[in-house]
């Protein structure tokens, strides 16, 4: 989930397991997903839980599968869930979906990607581990053309003062 990027509390979804494991599964894609006892992850392992309406047993499967995708890079071009097409980027599959739900924002800077679980068809909740909250190692920063960029500080000030020139000349 985008955590936030509407302001406040509103979280505006990515994608999901195990719903978007059956479109994706093939010999050759089977490494955009999770594994389980070094095996990508299948709908049968959500049904394999003891009580998959249990708090905090769908907090600890979620983080243990989700943790596995929470390091990638959004300079990667391998499909993952949030991209599924290998010619571009997570981060410009991820800025052009952001640019989706835009709220008249002209670019992202320092989005938060959180992971959340839905258990028994409740709403959505924080997936958790020793350090709060589980969400991806890096920021998510779009330009002003919706693309992908680090998020240094030189990389959002040129990125600001690019836009900030583009106006002047007007």
């Amino acid at each position: 989930f985008f955590k936030g990027l509407m302001g406040g509390e509103k979280k505006q979804w990515i994608g999901a397991l195990p719903d978007d494991i059956d479109p994706i599964v093939t010999s050759e894609t089977s490494y955009i997903l999770p594994k389980v006892d070094n095996k990508t992850v299948t709908p049968a392992y959500f049904k394999k839980w003891i009580n998959e309406c249990n708090e905090k047993e769908t907090n600890d499967n979620c983080r243990f599968l989700m943790s596995q995708l929470t390091s990638t890079s959004y300079t990667t071009k391998k499909p993952t869930i949030g991209n599924y097409n290998p010619n571009i980027s997570l981060g410009d599959a991820l800025c052009s979906l952001a640019k989706e739900y835009n709220n008249g924002l002209q670019r992202l800077v320092n989005q938060k990607i959180a992971v959340y679980s839905s258990k028994c068809d409740l709403l959505w909740t924080s997936v958790t581990d020793i350090n709060g909250d589980l969400e991806y190692q890096q920021d998510l920063c779009c330009n002003t053309n919706w693309k992908y960029v680090s998020c240094t500080a030189s990389t959002i000030y040129d990125s600001c003062a690019a836009s900030q020139a583009g106006r002047k000349k007007r």
